[in-house]
């Protein structure tokens, strides 16, 4: 299990940052074996890219991290009492993630012991096929090989699409389903998927190009500095 980041701000104190859920977890558990919990790291990514479980906490709002343990092939400890994640009408995050209540933070290792071998490996299984919607290849280009498809910007688009015409969102069986082609949208222009396609030629054209195999645990440590698809290391 890890975490790391800031308990407080200036303008906010422990009990009101996070509501109180990253104080709450550094006071309780930073001795616990198997827990890293620390303020700040150097190491943020190698630490998020080789855990199996990564604490996904609010900040001062709605908080990113449950993303950024995704992308990095970690299970998300979801600790954020009535938020909805990233693309919820579409995914069910209980197919890649935990949900933990904040009122049971005080049970999170028995919590995380009674997690089986084979439901951690549906969880790690679900994050293999949906962290793609989560990167913004359209954006930044890619970074694992993949085409850009059905990324984020896609996938926002699929249910804006949606939304406008007044169709239903039904979330999909299972997080490895394909979402339905996005081929059209309105007047019969297709999705624009700029500037993925120039940045992906470019990139197919360029033989010192690094796409990195997306196993589960290390697979982020060495990017190739040019490649902008790396989620930020922050420590907030």
């Amino acid at each position: 299990f890890f975490f790391a980041g800031a308990t407080s701000k200036p303008w906010m104190g422990k009990s009101q940052y996070s509501g109180g859920v990253r104080a709450k977890i550094k006071e309780l558990f930073s001795d616990e074996p198997d827990f890293e919990i620390y303020q700040s790291t150097p190491q943020y990514e190698q630490k998020l890219a080789s855990s199996i479980f990564c604490l996904a906490p609010a900040g001062a709002g709605w908080g990113r991290r449950a993303v950024l343990a995704v992308l990095y092939g970690c299970i998300p400890i979801i600790i954020q009492d009535n938020v909805q994640q990233a693309f919820s009408e579409l995914f069910d995050w209980d197919q890649f993630s935990v949900r933990v209540p904040e009122s049971d933070i005080e049970r999170l290792p028995s919590i995380l012991a009674s997690i089986s071998d084979d439901q951690r490996s549906k969880l790690q299984a679900g994050l293999k096929c949906v962290h793609q919607h989560l990167m913004w290849t359209s954006v930044w280009g890619s970074t694992f090989g993949e085409d850009g498809s059905e990324d984020a910007f896609a996938t926002l688009i699929h249910i804006l699409r949606l939304r406008l015409e007044g169709t239903p969102i039904k979330r999909l069986q299972h997080v490895c389903d394909p979402i339905p082609p996005l081929q059209k949208v309105t007047n019969d222009k297709q999705i624009c998927h700029y500037p993925c396609e120039d940045i992906l030629k470019k990139q197919k054209q360029n033989p010192a190009t690094e796409h990195h195999q997306w196993p589960l645990g290390g697979a982020i440590v060495h990017l190739n500095k040019n490649q902008k698809q790396r989620p930020p290391q922050h420590d907030t």
